[in-house]
């Protein structure tokens, strides 16, 4: 709601201020021409030790800002990478937002107070200009995660090759993309981290996934490999594998009441993941803090992929 601005007011509001300002000045006038030699040099010192003060904080504010690690992520405006986001930023740390949904990384950006990029992660080139626009706006990088990805739940039969190509597309292309535009320039700086979106469809055999679990499971295989390539040089590549998350992407599953019924029912913990559990890993493992952590695939499932409770 908007609301109207008293103009009259305000104008003499300005007014007493004005006046107040006034008398202000000239009483230190005043003060200053009846000051004594010493008086007029201890107040000359003591200005100059306020004005020191103040540069030396506003110094120190601009070199913590700067020393903050930053981090380029991919899909940010996603479920996931909107708490991913949200979460870094809360502790000082400096995003630079890329995804397709420009409306989306705007308002995220804006509420954050970091930059953005529109950008296809599939599109390596494209990919590449926006790690340098980071680099060089923050200074070097500290890591990348890449949430991009899509879901198609199909049997193997049913499942066209464009659409297969498309699943593959939007979750391995898109991670190999980040890995060899982040992963040398990290080699290059001495060191970060690489978080990769997994499944835990990629570690069981689920109900048609044939497609997506191909996907993730390559994901998985490729940042393994990765993480052997870079890991001298300091590089860290891991990969998260979530259960059934709510997010917008996999809303046909989770809206629809019968078959979130039966997806809770998969997860022994008996409900479904958010957003913030799959985030809150993500951020651990980007932290420089988790300095010997390599080549793991970890679950965040619920329990899905690795145990099977007494039916309810």
């Amino acid at each position: 709601m908007h609301s109207r601005i008293d103009t009259a007011t305000h104008e003499d509001d300005r007014s007493s201020v004005t006046s107040h300002n006034r008398v202000g000045v000239s009483e230190r006038k005043k003060n200053e021409e009846t000051e004594q030699p010493g008086q007029c040099a201890r107040r000359e010192v003591a200005d100059a030790v306020r004005w020191n003060v103040l540069n030396t904080f506003l110094s120190t504010l601009m070199n913590m800002t700067e020393s903050q690690p930053a981090y380029l992520i991919v899909g940010a405006a996603g479920g996931i990478g909107t708490d991913l986001c949200r979460r870094l930023t809360s502790t000082g740390s400096r995003v630079m937002l890329v995804g397709r949904d420009e409306a989306k990384l705007s308002a995220l950006a804006e509420e954050l107070g970091q930059p953005y990029a529109v950008g296809d992660a599939t599109d390596w080139d494209r990919l590449s200009e926006i790690a340098d626009q980071a680099a060089d706006q923050f200074g070097g990088l500290a890591g990348a995660a890449n949430l991009a990805g899509s879901i198609l739940l199909k049997p193997a039969h049913l499942t066209s090759k464009e659409e297969l190509l498309d699943v593959i597309n939007q979750n391995l292309v898109t991670a190999f993309g980040v890995v060899r535009t982040i992963a040398p320039r990290l080699k290059k700086a001495g060191g970060g981290s690489l978080v990769l979106m997994s499944s835990g469809g990629a570690a069981i055999g689920l109900t048609s996934h044939e497609a997506i679990a191909s996907a993730k499971a390559g994901v998985v295989g490729m940042a393994r490999a990765a993480a052997a390539t870079y890991g001298a040089g300091g590089v860290r590549i891991n990969t998260v594998a979530p259960g059934l998350v709510q997010t917008e992407m996999t809303g046909r599953v989770w809206k629809n009441e019968r078959s979130a019924e039966a997806s809770r029912a998969m997860h022994p913990m008996g409900r479904l993941g958010e957003p913030a559990d799959i985030a809150s890993l993500i951020a651990w493992l980007l932290s420089p803090e988790q300095s010997w952590i390599t080549g793991q695939d970890i679950a965040v499932d619920g329990g899905l992929s690795s145990i099977k409770s007494a039916t309810r």
